[in-house]
């Protein structure tokens, strides 16, 4: 069966509509994220409870981002995006009661873990409707968009927490952030052409089938694939530098490290259309990322570090954002939001690898060192792509070269 991506633009309010939810629903998320640790902690008094916070948010995405996925393919997407919406508000009004109540801290992980599970459906949803949204020659400039928003929004939610914790305003917080959740689901359904959301008349199938299927598209193709190898050593990196921060930038310099970083990712969003995905390219990108990791481990001092850091997430927003492209233009129609929901749980995979990783790694050879390690790690990807790009350019001479019609792909 073939399907069609469309190549046409929707109109800018409703585009319009469609990136402001985004946005205050990723302030939401960021506020949340930085907020909840914090509250958490000053509760217990309990470093377990808190770091459990970590797992609450990571595992229900490593869990849900297949289904997430599917339920993409096969629903209306905006309707799944508000209700996502929804929950969330829901959980934030139960996690402001069981404040103020004086439940047991335990019980905002598990609200915590409704939430993310909630929120996991968002990235295919978006991903499977930016093409008919914006068109195949659209997808760089949405993409880099969405990817500025999420960073400006990692970065002004923590500043909001910032001071809604120094009142210890902890219900309030829950308060405010379930706000920002019933802002995008309200701006999401005035959206007025809601035709890109519909999900498509193939029904891609479960389980192990739905595995292949996405197998299947990334081998055929190649960009495909390239990003999402780097896209994974990428979220690798970030989570181990959520633990190795701790002890290289202690106190109140851990958040403005990661100001750092969300500065940097912006820079990489902006610069991301213009980047190319080739395996060399890629490769030369994974090179320079494992080059600053090194620097991260010399103590070039708090600013040196906040230098290196900014250039750190400019390359992995890069990558990150190049993905999202590749998926959207080179997945079939019918599965695009599939295969970003395996990419997503590929990528918390990883991340969640990152952070475990760091503890045992310090342990054995100290925070500085830990740096170095994980610069081979990152550079032995880069070496992979560059094997990959000279086998497919042997393979590419050794056989005729076969693509697809500009917009037309048949399912697998």
């Amino acid at each position: 069966m073939e399907s069609t991506v469309a190549d046409r633009q929707t109109s800018r309010g409703d585009m319009l509509k469609l990136a402001s939810g985004f946005a205050v629903s990723q302030m939401g998320d960021a506020a949340y994220a930085v907020g909840l640790t914090a509250i958490v902690y000053a509760r217990s008094q309990s470093a377990t409870l808190a770091g459990a916070v970590t797992a609450a948010r990571v595992l229900p995405a490593v869990v849900a981002g297949p289904l997430a996925g599917l339920l993409a393919d096969r629903t209306h997407r905006l309707g799944l995006m508000v209700v996502a919406d929804l929950v969330r508000v829901a959980l934030m009004v139960a996690s402001a009661a069981a404040v103020i109540a004086g439940w047991p801290a335990w019980t905002l992980l598990i609200f915590a873990a409704g939430a993310q599970a909630a929120a996991v459906v968002s990235g295919p949803c978006l991903a499977a409707s930016l093409p008919s949204l914006v068109g195949v020659a659209g997808l760089a400039r949405a993409n880099a968009a969405r990817a500025v928003l999420t960073e400006i929004s990692f970065i002004v939610g923590p500043l909001v927490v910032a001071v809604l914790l120094s009142f210890d305003a902890h219900a309030a917080l829950f308060v405010l952030v379930g706000a920002m959740f019933a802002v995008s689901a309200s701006l999401l359904l005035t959206i007025g052409d809601r035709t890109a959301f519909r999900r498509t008349g193939w029904v891609a199938p479960t389980g192990v089938s739905s595995f292949r299927i996405v197998l299947a598209a990334f081998r055929k193709r190649p960009a495909l694939l390239t990003m999402a190898i780097a896209d994974v050593a990428g979220s690798f990196v970030y989570g181990l530098l959520t633990v190795l921060l701790v002890m290289v930038a202690a106190g109140d310099r851990y958040g403005l490290a990661f100001v750092a970083l969300g500065v940097g990712g912006i820079v990489g969003a902006i610069c991301a259309p213009r980047f190319g995905e080739s395996p060399r390219a890629v490769a030369v990108v994974l090179a320079v990322l494992a080059a600053l990791l090194d620097l991260c481990g010399l103590g070039l001092g708090f600013l040196g570090l906040s230098v290196v850091l900014c250039l750190t997430g400019a390359a992995i927003s890069l990558i990150e954002v190049r993905t999202d492209i590749a998926v959207q233009r080179d997945a079939p129609a019918p599965i695009i939001g599939t295969v970003a929901g395996w990419v997503l749980h590929a990528d918390y995979v990883a991340m969640a690898a990152g952070a475990a990783m760091a503890a045992p790694l310090t342990g054995l050879v100290g925070p500085r060192a830990a740096f170095p390690i994980t610069a081979v790690l990152v550079a032995g990807c880069a070496c992979v792509l560059i094997f990959r790009s000279f086998s497919g350019a042997a393979s590419g001479r050794s056989r005729p070269r076969r693509g697809r019609a500009a917009g037309r792909w048949r399912s697998p």
